[in-house]
């Protein structure tokens, strides 16, 4: 299975794509789930509804898989230095990808940059 990574767009079809990707991990409460479908949804329809499509492409990344099905997301909530990473379970060897892509591309030029990770998710902390 080929799994690539793209820029968010804040198109409706990928909007659905990342969402319904929120929504499985969310129903798997061992995982860090400080980002969650309700949480996309007030992000992109209120605190960021009129901003630029640069915007989002800045602060949003995200990877799927030949069959559209999205495994692994890096945000940043205010596109200031605070970001978020959620993965797959299925596909927890992609963290590092993620969070490497987070601090080569997102990170650049940034002084500071934080994130939270909550002691649960045994996959992050380690």
């Amino acid at each position: 299975m080929k799994i690539t990574d793209r820029s968010f767009t804040n198109s409706d079809r990928e909007y659905h794509l990342v969402r319904a990707f929120l929504s499985e991990v969310a129903a798997r409460p061992d995982l860090d789930d400080n980002w969650d479908a309700g949480r996309m949804d007030w992000w992109r329809y209120n605190l960021h509804a009129e901003r630029p499509v640069d915007f989002f492409r800045a602060n949003a990344h995200y990877w799927i898989t030949d069959t559209d099905r999205v495994v692994a997301l890096f945000i940043s909530e205010y596109g200031g230095d605070d970001f978020f990473t959620v993965v797959h379970p299925t596909f927890s060897a992609l963290f590092p990808e993620v969070l490497n892509w987070g601090l080569r591309i997102w990170g650049q030029g940034k002084t500071k940059i934080s994130t939270s990770v909550v002691t649960g998710d045994r996959g992050k902390v380690e």
